[in-house]
């Protein structure tokens, strides 16, 4: 069953589940519900966009095989303003349940929920991480704000399904969903600046002491191929011969000119005569045979 579009749902039937200790004893997680009497994480399908800055490489890199994180331009107004609704949504059933959600805290208030609320929807003054430190803030903000999206690696459990698209003849082709191998791995077609469809879950929430948020993960994906029409060996096709022709050598000086005409007329001249001809046979040597124009390979 595909996931619906992204418009289809309404962000005011999510349902946020009481909090309990993790499994490893550290912090809280929670689930989100699509209704109240359901166990179903929340899919849906977002529109065509990019990964700006390709993957964010862990600090530990054994972390790079089980999961990776990119960041999704969000380009649509429409779309913005939808995922600030599922914002606005959990931080509201939060604050009903804040109690639960920061136990052993003495005083806490709605303004400290939004404080430590880590919300989906990351405009770029929040990304100061992911770019150069010297693109001031005012640069930042020319650019379309972005949600984190994460991605289980292939060959581990609840793994994400990476699908390569191309466009031809005016119709989006795909193939996948790929498979690692010896010489590469599916995750390694997401790239810097790749284009992409992904298809994403609710995969439940977290609560720590930096504060709350929910995991957005990648169930599929869709990456377009890119063709920059290079040749197997990097080199420029295209490039055109008089760009790259010669200059034309320097006019000679008249002395230049004279002493070329004193040094021709001193030149001896030598005659050089052909060859005697030697006696006719009529057995012809290999070189003679592969003379012929007539010859064909076996």
């Amino acid at each position: 069953m595909s996931a619906p579009l992204w418009n289809t749902v309404d962000p005011s039937t999510i349902i946020v589940k009481d909090p309990r200790p993790r499994s490893n004893g550290k912090g809280l997680q929670f689930f989100v519900d699509v209704a109240s009497n359901t166990n179903a994480n929340l899919k849906f399908q977002l529109p065509r966009s990019k990964a700006p800055f390709g993957y964010n490489q862990e600090e530990d890199s054994s972390l790079n095989d089980y999961k990776r994180r990119f960041m999704y331009d969000v380009k649509d107004e429409t779309l913005a303003g939808w995922l600030t609704m599922i914002d606005k949504t959990i931080a509201t059933q939060v604050k009903e349940k804040k109690t639960a959600f920061f136990p052993g805290k003495s005083k806490v208030d709605d303004a400290y929920v939004d404080k430590k609320h880590s919300k989906i929807l990351r405009h770029q003054p929040e990304l100061g991480n992911y770019f150069d430190k010297t693109i001031s803030d005012e640069e930042r903000a020319k650019y379309p704000p972005k949600i984190k999206l994460n991605c289980i690696m292939p060959g581990n459990r609840e793994e994400c399904e990476f699908f390569k698209a191309w466009e031809e003849d005016g119709k989006i082709k795909y193939d996948g969903p790929l498979k690692d191998n010896a010489n590469s791995k599916a995750a390694d077609i997401l790239e810097r600046g790749s284009e992409l469809i992904p298809v994403v879950e609710i995969a439940g929430g977290w609560v720590s002491a930096i504060g709350f948020g929910i995991d957005l993960r990648v169930k599929k994906i869709i990456v377009f191929h890119k063709n920059d029409h290079k040749g197997e060996f990097n080199f420029v096709l295209d490039c055109p011969a008089e760009k790259f022709s010669m200059p034309p050598p320097p006019p000679k000086s008249d002395v230049e000119m004279s002493e070329a005409i004193q040094d021709s007329t001193i030149k001896e001249v030598v005659l050089e005569y052909p060859p005697a001809p030697t006696k006719p046979t009529l057995r012809r040597t290999f070189a003679e045979k592969m003379d012929d124009t007539d010859m064909r390979l076996p």
